[in-house]
């Protein structure tokens, strides 16, 4: 390889390597802060979803999806409810973000987190 060519061939690496490393900047905040909001709030921080409830899903509940694409990448921010969300009431249960990579069709999951109940016998509870 001629002297020439080399810096050049370095720029174009660190070129290719700082737009894959902004590229895996999350475009949401954590997950975690979509749990229990409203579609109302959820639509006013990002805007309308790009899909609305899928029906044919096998349970009964209701997803919305956000998307951000940043450069190779695109963020995906996917919330559920277990009813249909109406109005101020109804709050999602559960909430994830991936990443999926152009062209490879991959998808990475980045973080996952939901609201459940936990029912614990109570065994020193001895009854009427």
């Amino acid at each position: 390889m001629k002297t020439r060519a080399r810096p050049t061939v370095g720029f174009v690496l660190a070129l290719v390597v700082g737009v894959l490393i902004w590229g895996f900047v999350p475009r949401f905040p954590q997950a975690g802060n979509a749990v229990g909001a409203t579609l109302a709030d959820l639509t006013h921080r990002f805007g309308p979803p790009i899909s609305g409830p899928n029906i044919t899903l096998p349970h009964a509940g209701w997803e919305f999806v956000w998307e951000r694409p940043a450069g190779v990448v695109v963020w995906t921010l996917r919330v559920e409810w277990n009813a249909r969300p109406v109005g101020s009431v109804s709050q999602s249960y559960a909430a994830d973000r991936f990443v999926r990579i152009r062209g490879l069709n991959i998808s990475i999951p980045y973080e996952t987190v939901a609201r459940a109940r936990v029912m614990v016998p109570n065994s020193r509870w001895s009854g009427p």
